[in-house]
């Protein structure tokens, strides 16, 4: 049974007219339409892959929370603070509508005057998403641990990406090719520092987190960031993981789907606007341990990310997205580029990083 979402628009809002739909880009899992109405109202729709989300009740259910949250902070209660979507809900009150096959759907409100701009290429604006991000985290640091349940479980384990594409490679029959074998080569030399920090145990912050900080999940009005989107992989986890996320998308002025990956690199100076602003915000809620790791997590979480699109590629691309044939392993190289960029510059961005931790004591 095929759901159209048009259908599924005019469930939520039965008494609105659609004007059309508009499917937009930049998610590499879920389905999402810009939803217009002839009314002049727009709305976001989406729908939750069912094989990423077996349990999408427990996204929404965390979705809820975290909103509800976040705007007792302050957040979507005025026009010169940070904007929130807000979920919009069934005639019967229900927060999402769940297709026969298992499909979840949602309907959450446009933020107006705003853009994704994909590209952070301007300190000024590394530096709003530092903020926005730290914000974020300071403003959850005070939900109940136990209000929030696990999305994905394993989500950010390294290790555990790591074990799941060597039974994948093992698996694979014909040989690869040379893009493939450069890849492989990279996983196998570097893989030794995936449980890094696993093996930091409980001296790293936990809290509430994004999940995907991304600059496709930021949204800006000019300048300035005035939202985060698409908190489904939000949950409890280590908020230097989260950081440095935000730094691995944000401070590579290429961005993620460059055509060619050699140009892919960090700015140090997009490194610096990024880490102070969020370091201002939410530095108090870092330990010690968690300051001294930023650039080695900065590089951890791009070798993960290289290693799940690489994995995925192997598999037949059941996880992300994909538009073209090999889209998957031409994402893999970018990220395997931008990792040897951070590791040229390890020693810098390290110094970089002290200053600014020193420089707020």
């Amino acid at each position: 049974m095929i759901i159209r979402p048009e259908t599924v628009a005019g469930l939520f809002c039965p008494d609105r007219a659609l004007a059309g739909l508009q499917p937009l880009d930049g998610g590499h899992v879920n389905a999402t339409w810009l939803v217009r109405w002839q009314d002049g109202g727009r709305a976001v729709l989406q729908r939750l892959a069912p094989e990423i989300f077996p349990e999408p009740c427990l996204v929404i259910g965390n979705l809820e929370t975290i909103l509800a949250h976040l705007f007792r902070a302050g957040w979507g209660r005025s026009r010169g603070g940070y904007a929130l979507p807000r979920l919009l809900r069934l005639p019967d009150g229900a927060p999402a509508w769940s297709e026969p096959g298992g499909g979840c759907w949602r309907l959450l409100t446009w933020v107006e005057h705003s853009h994704a701009p994909r590209l952070i290429t301007s300190p000024s604006q590394a530096g709003a998403v530092g903020r926005i991000l730290g914000r974020f985290h300071r403003d959850l640091a005070d939900l109940p641990p136990d209000c929030l349940r696990e999305p994905l479980p394993g989500f950010h384990v390294t290790p555990l990406y790591l074990q799941k594409y060597r039974s994948v490679l093992a698996a694979r029959q014909d040989a690869l090719t040379r893009e493939e074998q450069e890849l492989a080569a990279w996983i196998r030399d570097n893989a030794h520092r995936a449980d890094f920090l696993v093996a930091q145990g409980g001296n790293l912050a936990r809290g509430v987190i994004h999940g995907d900080p991304k600059a496709a999940n930021i949204l800006f009005r000019q300048e300035r960031a005035v939202a985060l989107i698409d908190l489904d992989t939000a949950g409890l986890g280590l908020r230097l993981i989260d950081l440095a996320d935000c730094l691995r998308s944000c401070t590579n002025p290429a961005g993620e789907e460059v055509q060619d990956p050699g140009e892919v690199h960090v700015d140090p100076a997009l490194f610096c606007a990024l880490l102070e602003n969020y370091h201002e915000q939410a530095g108090s809620l870092l330990t010690d341990r968690d300051q001294a790791l930023v650039v080695e997590a900065f590089w951890l979480i791009t070798f993960e990310l290289g290693l799940r699109f690489f994995t995925d590629h192997l598999a037949g691309n059941r996880y992300f997205h994909t538009r073209y044939p090999g889209h998957n392993l031409h994402r893999a190289r970018v990220q395997m580029w931008l990792a040897r960029s951070i590791g040229d510059q390890y020693r810098e961005l390290d110094l970089f990083r002290q200053r600014i931790m020193m420089a707020a004591t």
